[in-house]
């Protein structure tokens, strides 16, 4: 009867761990590579003052993150960075390659391609106004991003978010 009860027992843990690595196992290796990248843009109206001399102009800094992945249906939802949280705004690309733009520093082309058989995503990074903290640290200087893919909650850190300049919009 004990030993019955200690292989019952057992069973139930094995099969308790064999669930838990299946679950983790779903969203390893989903993602494969990130590029995070931010820009910054001066507004093309700029207020003066009753004299016509020029207001003070803050840019505005947009934050945008690349990401290849091993599945086309993931749900994205919030991105963390420099203590703020951000609504994340996903667009799928049909085709496994995009020109970002070029690197500020270098001016070297930024093309972003993807493996045969993945898949590419690009995220704007809203900012959110409330004070939403994110559920695990985030160290240096990356942006950790919150997703979801088959019922299961994600958590992927990129890495340093390098400076992008783009071509005019105009």
């Amino acid at each position: 009867m004990f030993i019955k009860k200690i292989v019952s027992t057992n069973s139930a843990v094995l099969l308790f761990s064999l669930i838990c690595l299946y679950s983790c196992n779903h969203t390893k290796g989903l993602v494969k590579n990130t590029y995070a990248y931010y820009s910054e843009r001066i507004p093309g109206t700029v207020p003066t003052d009753e004299n016509g001399n020029p207001g003070q102009v803050k840019p505005d800094t947009v934050l945008v993150v690349y990401i290849e992945t091993s599945a086309k249906d993931i749900t994205w939802d919030t991105a963390w960075t420099n203590n703020r949280a951000y609504k994340i705004i996903p667009q799928f690309f049909e085709t496994g390659s995009y020109e970002a733009g070029f690197e500020k520093l270098s001016k070297e082309k930024i093309f972003i391609t993807t493996d045969p058989g993945h898949f590419l995503y690009q995220l704007y990074l809203q900012p959110l106004d409330n004070k939403l903290l994110p559920p695990k640290a985030v160290d240096g200087d990356g942006i950790l991003l919150k997703g979801q893919y088959k019922g299961k909650t994600f958590l992927k850190k990129t890495g340093a978010v390098v400076e992008l300049e783009t071509y005019p919009s105009v």
